[in-house]
């Protein structure tokens, strides 16, 4: 027969103990998330705008090398996610990184639409608002070439810029998160199948498309995540660094 040894009353009351301090820990930073305690920062490399129209601006970063390569890097962002995506908090920043490893780096950062911008097409920010934008950086630079990072549906405007343009000094062409193939969109495609949805419609009746719905049309890539990082936040609220991670991301 198995010996079954139960821990002495000195061990269990550290491990009560232990547990005592994580559910404070827990209950502590859960009430910091629901009241917005000690928001962490985002987007705080230092910059400038230096072109602006509608809501465009356009920025440029602070170097933090004292070499600095020739050819800038042109970040265009999506409509739709924040810009500070690429610059999401000190350490934790591929802008601050690209500034560290000596490049010269500038944003495209489309803003947040006002319903007069229910009128602007595809043309208007491959025709006329992106090549604006990329004379200011050569003005600003004195070099005519330049690379283009295009972030999501940015590298989507980077493609069609490109595809126009075709003697355009663009550098390089980098897309990240580019939805080109939409084969593995699974929910997503279906439910935005013209079958199904009048977007013409859809635009026609609301102008610009609502915030929450776009949120809900992507959670459709992943229907559970959502359920699934509630869990892993309650099981780890005890733990500052998850949860440091977890605001930036959440925000």
């Amino acid at each position: 027969m198995a010996t079954v040894r139960i821990p002495e009353p000195p061990q269990i009351l550290k491990r009560v103990q232990a547990q005592v301090q994580m559910n404070q820990q827990r209950i502590r930073r859960g009430l910091d998330i629901l009241l917005s305690h000690e928001e962490p920062p985002v987007g705080a490399t230092p910059k400038e705008v230096i072109y602006s129209k509608g809501t465009l601006k356009l920025y440029r970063y602070r170097p933090m090398s004292d070499e600095v390569y020739r050819v800038p890097v042109v970040c265009v962002m999506s409509l739709i996610s924040k810009p500070w995506i690429l610059d999401l908090t000190p350490g934790q920043s591929f802008i601050e990184y690209l500034l560290r490893e000596g490049f010269d780096v500038f944003m495209v950062d489309w803003g947040i639409p006002r319903p007069v911008d229910k009128r602007l097409r595809l043309d208007d920010y491959v025709l006329d608002l992106l090549p604006r934008s990329l004379e200011e950086v050569q003005k600003a630079t004195g070099e005519q070439d330049y690379s283009i990072l295009g972030y999501c549906m940015g590298g989507l405007f980077g493609l069609m810029y490109k595809g126009i343009f075709h003697d355009a000094p663009v550098a390089n062409l980098v897309c990240a998160a580019t939805p080109v193939d939409f084969d593995g969109m699974g929910l997503f495609r279906r439910w935005s199948d013209p079958r199904y949805v009048d977007f013409d419609h859809l635009v026609d009746t609301l102008g610009n498309v609502p915030p929450d719905m776009i949120l809900r049309s992507f959670e459709m890539l992943r229907p559970m995540e959502r359920w699934a990082s509630y869990a892993r936040l309650l099981d780890n609220l005890w733990d500052p660094l998850f949860v440091y991670g977890y605001r930036i991301m959440y925000k």
